[in-house]
C-alpha cells in the first residue's frame, strides 16, 4: 500500500475539494432521507462518468518543447529540489479561492472577471520529513455588488465549514465538524518516516525532479515580462492523478526562499467552451522557513495525536476503505480577497 492511498483521502479533499460531497450536501437539503441516497447515488456515479478520465493524453505543446525548454526545465527542477531539502520546517497561511459557476456566475462587467463563489484563510505547517498540519480560519461567501464595483464577500459563521487535519508521522487525523467525527488513519510502518512526496500534489512537498517528471508532462509558462517569478504548467501522466485534476498551474518564488507563492488547481471535468470553470487557487502568504530553535517546540506541538474534542466520535480507518473519487478546483485568478486588493 502506498502512502498516496492514504494521504489522498485528505490532501486531495482538502487542496482540491471534493465535487461528490458537494452533490450529496445539496441534494440533502431539498430530499427525504431515502430519495436523497437514491438521487445522490445516481448523481455520484453521473460525475465520476464525466470527470474520470480512462487513459491520459500529452497536452498538445509537448511533442513541440525544444531540447532547450527541457533542458531549463531539468535545471529549474533541479534547484527547486536543492531548495526544498533544505526545509526542515516550514509554515505560512493561505487564500483559497473556490470558484463554481453553478453557484456564483457573476462576472465583473469592467473586465469580464469571474467571482470567486468563496474565500477561505487558513494555515499550513510542515516538518520533514512527513508532519503536516493543515487548518482553514474563516470563509466568505459571495454577495453580488452594485453595477460597477468590486464583489464583496461575507463572513460564514457556521463552524461545520472548518477544515482541519494533521499527520503525526505515524497517522492522519481528519477532522469532520459537521458530523462530528475525527478519523484517524494509520500509516503502515514501511510507508512511515518517507515523506509526503508521493502525495497527489508533491509540489508542495518537496518531491524529486525524477518523481515530478514521471508523473506529470511539464513546461515553464512565465508570462513575458514577469521577471521575479516562476510559473509551471503540469499535466498528469498517471491515471489516479488526473483523477483528481486536470492539470496543475504553480508560481515559485524567485527570492532566497524559492518556494510556492500561488497554485492553480483544474477540476478534471475544467471546460471554459461550456462555462465549466470549477477550480481551485491556493495564494501563500507569510512563509517562514527554519524558524529558530525557540519556536522548534511550540511548532512541532502542532503535529501530535489530537485529543477528541466533546462530542466527537473517534472513527479508526485506512486508507483503502476511503473513496478515491475527489474533486479538485478551477482556476482563475480571483475577483478580489476580502478587504483586500485584487491578486493580479
Amino acid at each position: 500500500m502506498r502512502l498516496y492511498y492514504i494521504a489522498i483521502v485528505i490532501l486531495v479533499s482538502v487542496l482540491a475539494g471534493n465535487f461528490q460531497a458537494f452533490a450529496q450536501s445539496q441534494n440533502q437539503q431539498s430530499q427525504n432521507q431515502v430519495q436523497q441516497q437514491n438521487q445522490v447515488q445516481t448523481q455520484q456515479q453521473a460525475i465520476a462518468s464525466r470527470i474520470a478520465p480512462e487513459k491520459t493524453m500529452a497536452p498538445d505543446w509537448y511533442a513541440t518543447l525544444s531540447d532547450d525548454h527541457k533542458h531549463n526545465i531539468n535545471l529549474l527542477l533541479d534547484y527547486w529540489q536543492k531548495k526544498s531539502a533544505e526545509v526542515k520546517r516550514y509554515q505560512c497561511d493561505f487564500v483559497r479561492y473556490d470558484y463554481d459557476t453553478s453557484i456564483c456566475n457573476w462576472r465583473d462587467s469592467r473586465n469580464g472577471q469571474l467571482a470567486a463563489a468563496s474565500i477561505m484563510t487558513g494555515e499550513i505547517r510542515f516538518a520533514s520529513p512527513d508532519r503536516a498540519y493543515y487548518q482553514t480560519e474563516q470563509v466568505f461567501d459571495f454577495e453580488k455588488p452594485p453595477e460597477g464595483q468590486d464583489p464583496s464577500y461575507k463572513p460564514r459563521s457556521e463552524v461545520t465549514q472548518k477544515e482541519k487535519w494533521i499527520c503525526d508521522g505515524n497517522a492522519i487525523y481528519e477532522f469532520d465538524f459537521q458530523n462530528k467525527k475525527l478519523y484517524e488513519t494509520v500509516i503502515p510502518a514501511e510507508m512511515q518516516g518517507k515523506g509526503l512526496v508521493n502525495s497527489p500534489l508533491p509540489f508542495l512537498f518537496g518531491a524529486s525532479r525524477t518523481d515530478i517528471l514521471d508523473r506529470f508532462w511539464v513546461r515553464i509558462a512565465t508570462p513575458d515580462g514577469v521577471t521575479n517569478e516562476y510559473w509551471l504548467e503540469a499535466f498528469p501522466k498517471k491515471i489516479e492523478d488526473a483523477r483528481n485534476y486536470k492539470k496543475l498551474e504553480l508560481v515559485l518564488s524567485r527570492d532566497e526562499l524559492f518556494l510556492p507563492i500561488m497554485m492553480h488547481i483544474y477540476a478534471p471535468n475544467y471546460n471554459p467552451k461550456e462555462n465549466n470553470l470549477t477550480s481551485r487557487v491556493f495564494e501563500f502568504k507569510n512563509r517562514q522557513v527554519n524558524g529558530g530553535l525557540a519556536a522548534v517546540k511550540n511548532f512541532l506541538g502542532f503535529f501530535v495525536r489530537p485529543r477528541l474534542p466533546m462530542g466527537f466520535e473517534r472513527v479508526k480507518r485506512n486508507g483503502l476503505q476511503a473513496n478515491p473519487q475527489f474533486d479538485p478546483a478551477r482556476l482563475q485568478r480571483p475577483a478580489q480577497a476580502p478587504g483586500k486588493n485584487p491578486i493580479r
